[in-house]
Formats: C-alpha cells, sequence, structure tokens
C-alpha cells in the first residue's frame, strides 16, 4: 500500500512540472529512459518536444498528458 502511495506520489509530482524530461515520461509510462527516448522520437502522433540547449530536449506536460489519455481512449 506505502508502496502504491509513493509511486502516485511521484507521478503527481511529474506531472505538476510544466515539462516533462525523458526520464519523467520513462516513470509515466513504466519504461527506462532509453525506451522513453525511442517512443518520443519514433511515435508519430508523440508531442513535439522543446530543445532548451543542445542537449536539453524537454515536452509539455499538458500535451504528453493529452497524448496518453488519446492512447488510452484507443
Amino acid at each position: 500500500m506505502e508502496e502504491e502511495q509513493s509511486i502516485k506520489d511521484e507521478i503527481s509530482s511529474i506531472t505538476s512540472q510544466e515539462f516533462m524530461s525523458v526520464k519523467d515520461i520513462g516513470k509515466l509510462l513504466s519504461l527506462n529512459p532509453k525506451k522513453a527516448y525511442y517512443v518520443t522520437q519514433n511515435s508519430e502522433d508523440f508531442p513535439k518536444g522543446y530543445k532548451f540547449s543542445q542537449k536539453i530536449l524537454r515536452w509539455k506536460t499538458e500535451d504528453v498528458l493529452k497524448w496518453l489519455q488519446k492512447k488510452r481512449d484507443e
């Protein structure tokens, strides 16, 4: 029960941010960061990321959650 609450708290913390990292997306999708990155780059309908620098790529949390809800509804 405590582990389940811990996971819910972590997801809540991630989704309260304006932008998500690939690591955050991995946690949300229960994927390791490498697989999460693959999804962000190869899924035709995954939201577009924003480059903050050459090495920093982030996705709007709102867009990722909408995408996830759309996938669940399919």
